[in-house]
């Protein structure tokens, strides 16, 4: 503490009056350096908040509906990974997963008298899919029920109940039966469940029925189908007869897209011999 009137408090009075000066400028050039930044930044900032906004609602809404996988088309921007179909196949395994440790399981209401086909005993709803939907593991279904879309296109070898479960969920399907009965058997069932026809395109092409390879029924995709959907399906089911054939069919000349679901049915069976490329 100094004496009231020395030299030395004089000098701290006039020190501080150099303070108050620099802090009453360093307060001035903060001020202008707001209003230059809100001036000349501020439409860049608030396109910025607003892409990031468009693009968080755009990811929510992708989120709550079925078709979450198909936003690529827009602004060129590449899509993150969330929104991809491999994420969105990746979130239905874990859904399944998740489903079958809680013991629950997701099944479609199947009135009496509205299946097609029927099932063995040994083939109960909570392991395989019932005449209402297709006949496949439950697993595998609650996983493709999650995976499918409005936007995809599917194209199918053998018909029956997976047919009309399929129809449901995509935006079209191509069907191959070999056994022209069963196909209208089919055909009977899918029109009493006022689905839309045509959103399907189907055709019976005869095999020897002996489970022997036919080139003509396996081809018969790529000769008449592919014209109507160019770049491939989003979804492909090989089943009934000549299933080496068919899946050479996919796998080398291309009709899945990228990222598409190639599902072999029955892949237990030691007489399939095609292997997808490693790559896949």
């Amino acid at each position: 503490h100094l004496k009231k009137g020395s030299t030395g408090n004089k000098r701290v009075r006039e020190n501080m009056f150099i303070v108050e000066k620099w802090r009453l400028a360093g307060m001035v050039f903060v001020v202008f350096t707001v209003v230059f930044l809100q001036v000349n930044f501020s439409p860049l900032l608030r396109q910025n908040v607003e892409h990031k906004n468009d693009v968080s609602t755009r990811m929510h809404a992708s989120r709550t509906t079925e078709d979450k996988s198909f936003l690529h088309e827009n602004d060129n921007h590449i899509l993150p990974y969330e929104l991809s179909l491999p994420a969105r196949l990746a979130d239905a395994v874990a859904r399944s997963v998740e489903l079958k440790r809680s013991n629950f399981r997701s099944e479609t209401i199947c009135p009496p008298g509205t299946g097609i086909g029927v099932r063995p005993s040994f083939h109960p709803p909570n392991l395989m899919g019932t005449v209402c939907e297709g006949w496949l593991n439950r697993e595998t279904l609650q996983v493709l029920d999650y995976f499918l879309g409005r936007r995809m296109v599917g194209l199918e070898w053998s018909t029956g109940s997976g047919t009309r479960w399929f129809l449901q969920r995509l935006k079209f399907l191509f069907s191959v039966e070999n056994d022209v009965n069963w196909l209208e058997s089919t055909k009977a069932g899918i029109v009493t469940s006022n689905i839309d026809l045509s959103r399907w395109k189907y055709a019976a092409v005869p095999t020897d029925g002996k489970g022997g390879e036919t080139a003509e029924y396996a081809q018969f995709p790529r000769r008449f189908f592919s014209s109507e959907q160019k770049g491939g399906f989003d979804f492909i089911s090989v089943d009934g007869d000549s299933r080496n054939s068919c899946m050479r069919e996919v796998i080398q000349h291309g009709l899945l897209k990228p990222y598409g679901i190639l599902m072999l049915d029955n892949a237990e069976r030691v007489n399939f011999h095609v292997i997808p490329p490693s790559h896949w």
